[in-house]
Order: structure tokens, then sequence, then C-alpha cells
């Protein structure tokens, strides 16, 4: 299934909270955005007017290439497509018009991460996510999977307390053992979201 984030900031800076507004007739406007599509940033550009088709239910959707499609049948396979609107016309003019964004926020990642071999009470590691940016939100955790090299369920015992710092690209993991020390790898789960 394919992950989708779209940037709820920049549409609620347009007009009604809206993608697509009516123009004129059977023509509606679709506002520029910023979507997540499988992990890859993306930009619609938007497009000023573009024609409907009459007496139908008009289904507006971006493709996994970046392009407009609007369908009168229905939605295009759901993993490889955003949603915009259902669009529904009649007597040559815009009816209804339904947001269907879709958004799946935040994403759940998981990395593993090596305190090395000589037990530390503390660690910072640059973590390579291209989510990241400095505004993003990062709630990171400690995961109950074994870490390589590790036992099954060692990592109950650590009381590791972990916080980001967000940046463009990249973030700081911080991450602190509150009983002691700490040594070798663990797996830490992390929210992302912008």
């Amino acid at each position: 299934m394919a992950t989708i984030q779209i940037d709820q900031e920049a549409i609620a800076s347009n007009s009604q909270y809206s993608l697509v507004l009516s123009v004129s007739g059977l023509n509606v406007s679709i506002s520029s955005f910023s979507y997540i599509l499988n992990g890859t940033n993306s930009t619609y550009a938007g497009i000023a007017s573009v024609a409907l088709t009459d007496n139908v239910t008009n289904y507006i959707s971006i493709d996994s290439g970046g392009l407009l499609q609007i369908s009168t049948v229905e939605y295009p396979t759901y993993d490889q497509n955003i949603f915009i609107a259902r669009v529904t016309t009649g007597g040559g003019v815009v009816g209804n018009i339904i947001a269907d964004r879709v958004t799946f926020s935040p994403y759940v990642k998981e990395i593993e991460i090596d305190f090395g071999t000589i037990p530390k009470p503390d660690a910072l590691f640059t973590i390579t996510d291209d989510i990241s940016t400095t505004s993003a939100k990062i709630i990171p955790t400690l995961s109950g999977k074994t870490a390589t090299g590790r036992a099954d369920g060692d990592s109950q015992w650590d009381h590791i307390q972990f916080t980001a710092n967000p940046g463009n690209g990249s973030f700081i993991l911080y991450a602190i053992c509150t009983t002691g020390s700490v040594a070798g790898k663990r797996v830490v789960q992390y929210t992302i979201s912008r």
C-alpha cells in the first residue's frame, strides 16, 4: 500500500480549505500543494482551469507521475494515486465538490542505532530521513524488536529516553539511559510528520 501524506498547512492556507474550486461553467481550478507518495517528496503545480464532463461525477486525482487524472467512472488504483475530490456536474455547471484527500500522518519508521562496545550513559546519532524538515514533529521510542547481535527481549531492561532535533533531510537523535549505561545496538521506532 502506498504511503501518502499531503501538506495540510499548505492546504489550510488555500481559499475555503479546498484544493478544488468552481471557476465557471464546467471548469474548476486546482490549487498547488506539496505531497509525499511512497516516500518521495513532490509538488503539484496546480491548474487555473480544467474542464469537467457534464452530468456525471468527476473523480480528480494525481497519479504517481504527478499528473492530473480525471475519471468519470471511479478513482484509479488507490496505492499509486492521491485522491483530490469528487465533483458532480449537471446542466453545464459544477455542483458539489467533495474533498477526498487521503493523508497518513505521521509516518512510522524504524532504525537500528549502535552505542558502541563501551557502555555509556548517553549518546547522539544523526539520522538521515528525507521527510525531516526543521519544522518536523518526531517522536522516537525504543522498539521491542531484537537488534543485530542482541538476545531476544533484552531491550525490555533498557530504560532509554529519546528526543529528536529535526533538520532538513536528517535529525539528531538524543539518547539518555536513565538507569546507568548502555552498549551495543538497539532498534528505535519513530513517528515523523511535517
